[in-house]
């Protein structure tokens, strides 16, 4: 009977350990099988606007496996665009994306605001609802907190109608140009925190007045704002995922600990 308890108590936590880091996943692609190299559009679902911009999916810059997305401007921007399931976000939502910036991204920062950003869109009952987190570069005259010549990573959140927050942490451009950087993005459905990680560091946090209720969508950006020559400058993205998250791991190992305790009592 003691052997049946820690034999009981042990599969508890082994089960508790493997639980998937997901309960629901949106969207999980690093631009591998089924897509192939070459044009984007078209392929599982994505779309490319506008038609002058190009999303190509290639194998010389990648961060993980074999392929990766190198998106260009066009115009003023150059988006990969998918529409994803409809259902009801409890009690997480999280996104991520491995992003690689160019020096050559920069043409004219004296003139122009350029932005790489994921948008995770999805409908709070009142409109469509967007998160979007990403980096930007500041024109001269500066952009939200991001004085004139810098750059940041941002957050920011609105609907259709009305901006609902955003927050900036400015960073040196030199480092984080050239090298694969990680941004997750959280909404908290209980608290309604969005909070922005980059490399698994907290950088800013903004909080909204309505719940998050269903997402519809993801859009990947390189976008471009200003006067000067456009300058054809690739963006790499890689890792893109959207997913409904479980219980943190501490909160886990709580329900462990009350289901162990439990067990030993019945021992005695």
């Amino acid at each position: 009977m003691k052997a049946l308890h820690r034999s009981s108590l042990m599969l508890v936590i082994a089960l508790a350990a493997s639980a998937p880091v997901a309960a629901q996943t949106f969207l999980s692609t690093g631009f591998e099988d089924p897509i192939t190299l070459g044009d984007l559009n078209g392929q599982d679902g994505w779309m490319v606007t506008p038609s002058e911009a190009s999303a190509t999916v290639q194998n010389t810059r990648v961060r993980t496996g074999l392929q990766a997305l190198d998106i260009v401007d066009a115009a003023s921007f150059g988006r990969a665009q998918k529409n994803i399931s409809n259902d009801v976000v409890l009690p997480q939502l999280w996104g991520s994306m491995a992003m690689y910036v160019d020096d050559a991204w920069r043409l004219d920062i004296e003139a122009d605001r350029y932005e790489a950003q994921a948008r995770i869109e999805g409908d709070n009952g009142f409109g469509t609802f967007g998160i979007e987190f990403g980096f930007v570069l500041a024109p001269a005259g500066g952009y939200g907190n991001v004085p004139g010549g810098a750059s940041a990573f941002y957050l920011e959140i609105g609907t259709e109608s009305a901006s609902l927050g955003s927050a900036y942490m400015v960073v040196d451009y030199a480092s984080v140009a050239n090298a694969w950087h990680v941004y997750d993005m959280r909404y908290d459905n209980m608290t309604n925190q969005v909070s922005l990680f980059v490399d698994g560091i907290l950088q800013v946090q903004v909080g909204v007045t309505d719940d998050i209720l269903s997402v519809s969508g993801v859009q990947l950006q390189n976008q471009r704002w200003g006067t000067s020559p456009q300058n054809n400058a690739s963006l790499y993205f890689d890792d893109v995922s959207v997913y409904e998250a479980v219980p943190e791991p501490a909160s886990m190992l709580a329900l462990v600990a009350g289901i162990g305790a439990l067990v030993l009592r019945k021992r005695r």
